[in-house]
């Protein structure tokens, strides 16, 4: 399907508005691929995924409060018009075309809710220690999402995420929140960001076998996949609530000299290699 082009001065305000826009593009783009019964049955759930899949990725453009009301109605929605489609289909294979309409319109409304914004090291970045400040300034700006950042003492090489924030239910911050965590981070050295992401990416410290100690970061997204390795950015604060960092064992941690940027959806791994940070 062809996406219109974007005109900002029409931009909808409301989540109602934002899928009223996407309907009405998705009913004048829709071609039906034959002319069975249950196809027919099927335009107005075929209609609607398709809205909330182009609605959902437009969720940035309303205020925060619009759009976390319309994750949750996105949410509903699809899980309305699926269940619509299956029984159309009695339980029998749906045809590729709508499994997937339907991943797509999921994948959106996942990305819509697990969106955020990222900080990453523009050079060799030395560690984050006093993360009690970082808590203060987001209590007294009564910051309810969360907020990953590095493990304090781990020093992080140019090009690695050193954090991720996000609201409850997805999306940016407010701009009080995003310039008062710039501030802090551009403390340690210059930083990249805050720049919007559909997901949180991890950082994994790992040491590989049989190399003489040699250490790297592998940078990956977040999700369910286990990866070897320590993984460096650990949650300070979830929903609101402040979260109790996890306990190492003492001792000088392992610096990374090499950083491993999984691309795996793409183009496979990209690697750098960085000076560490002058101590």
């Amino acid at each position: 399907m062809p996406s219109p082009a974007n005109d900002a001065s029409q931009t909808p305000v409301t989540w109602a508005a934002l899928l009223a826009h996407w309907t009405h593009f998705a009913q004048a783009s829709l071609a039906l691929p034959d002319t069975q019964a249950r196809w027919k049955h099927a335009v107005p759930d075929i209609i609607a995924l398709q809205a909330v899949t182009f609605a959902a990725a437009d969720l940035d453009t309303l205020p925060n409060d619009e759009r976390a009301l319309g994750v949750d109605r996105a949410e509903v929605l699809l899980g309305k018009h699926v269940a619509a489609v299956h029984a159309l289909w009695h339980g029998q294979m749906l045809p590729d075309a709508l499994r997937e309409l339907i991943d797509d319109a999921r994948l959106a409304v996942t990305r819509a809710r697990s969106a955020g914004v990222e900080w990453v090291a523009a050079q060799a970045w030395p560690a984050i220690t006093d993360t009690v400040k970082l808590l203060t300034i987001l209590t007294q700006l009564d910051f309810r999402g969360d907020l990953y950042v590095a493990l304090p003492g781990r020093e992080l090489l140019a090009g690695c995420p050193l954090a991720f924030a996000r609201m409850p239910k997805g999306g940016s911050p407010p701009a009080a929140v995003l310039d008062a965590l710039t501030s802090a981070f551009t403390e340690g050295g210059s930083v990249i960001g805050p720049t919007r992401r559909s997901g949180m990416r991890q950082v994994y410290r790992q040491h590989a076998e049989g190399r003489g100690g040699h250490v790297r970061d592998l940078v990956t997204d977040f999700d369910d996949r286990l990866h070897p390795g320590q993984p460096l950015l650990v949650p300070i604060i979830l929903g609101g609530e402040p979260q109790r960092l996890p306990v190492f064992a003492q001792g000088e941690p392992a610096r990374a000299t090499e950083v491993v940027f999984d691309t795996a959806l793409t183009d496979g791994c990209e690697r750098t290699r960085g000076a560490r940070p002058s101590m």
